[in-house]
C-alpha cells in the first residue's frame, strides 16, 4: 500500500511541487533584483537633481519629470515581472500581443 502511495507521489507530486517552487524563485529573483536596479538607478537620478540650481529644478519639476521617471521605472518593473512569470509558467514566447487591422504584420492594408 505504502509503496502505491510512494510511487504516485513521486509520479505526480514531485514534479508539480518543483514547477511550483521554480515559478515562485524566478519570479521572487526577478523582482528584487529589478527592485534593486531600479532604486539604484534612481538614487542616481537623483543625486544629479541634488547638484542643479533650485530655480531649473523647480522648473523641472513643474514638467513632471521627477513623477514621470517614477512611472518609467514602475512600468519597466511591472513589464519585466510579467514575462518573468509567463516565462516561468511555460508560455509561448512568440505570441503577438497586438495583431495590425489589416491581420498581417505589416502596416499596409491590402
Amino acid at each position: 500500500m505504502w509503496q502505491i502511495i510512494i510511487g504516485l507521489f513521486m509520479t505526480f507530486g514531485l514534479p508539480l511541487v518543483w514547477i511550483i517552487l521554480r515559478g515562485l524563485g524566478f519570479g521572487l529573483v526577478t523582482y528584487t533584483g529589478l527592485n534593486l536596479l531600479t532604486d539604484f538607478i534612481g538614487d542616481k537620478i537623483q543625486e544629479s537633481f541634488d547638484g542643479m540650481p533650485l530655480a531649473m529644478y523647480q522648473m523641472i519639476s513643474l514638467l513632471g519629470i521627477p513623477t514621470a521617471i517614477n512611472i518609467v521605472f514602475s512600468a519597466l518593473t511591472t513589464i519585466f515581472v510579467i514575462k518573468g512569470l509567463l516565462t516561468a509558467a511555460g508560455s509561448p514566447k512568440s505570441k503577438p500581443v497586438w495583431n495590425a487591422p489589416s491581420g498581417g504584420l505589416g502596416g499596409g492594408g491590402a
